[in-house]
């Protein structure tokens, strides 16, 4: 005879399955998609368009903070080497965040978010001259 498996603990309210419960914004384009019947084609074209300059300008965050944590690790081995590590700590400034690297890359986030509004603008003039 099985022995019977132990009772499972109750999960918290917000505990969710991971999959049939998960709400992602990315299901909505593809079923608009679908109820709409844009071409295959049109979806994936315009979406790998609409993706590239988000995705260069989060690369750029990225590899901004990523020089921001390299300074702090090489100051952090600067202090172990001169002192014991118990006395050093690895620390990020605020001041530290402010680097050429993420003020550009924020400008460039700052630059895709107006690109909907500048193509707006431009079909508007453009239809009127028509």
């Amino acid at each position: 005879m099985k022995a019977a498996r132990p009772a499972r603990p109750a999960r918290p309210a917000l505990v969710r399955t991971p999959v049939r419960e998960t709400r992602s914004p990315s299901r909505v384009p593809r079923w608009l998609r679908a109820i709409l019947g844009v071409p295959l084609k049109t979806y994936v074209v315009a979406t790998f368009f609409g993706i590239i300059p988000a995705t260069f300008a989060f690369a750029a965050a990225g590899a901004g903070l990523d020089s921001v944590i390299m300074a702090a690790k090489a100051e952090y081995a600067q202090c172990v080497a001169l002192k014991a590590a118990e006395a050093c700590k690895l620390r990020i400034h605020a001041s530290s965040l402010v680097t050429k690297e993420l003020v550009l890359a924020l400008a460039l986030l700052g630059l895709v978010a107006l690109i909907p509004i500048a193509v707006r603008k431009w079909r508007t003039a453009h239809a009127a001259a028509k």
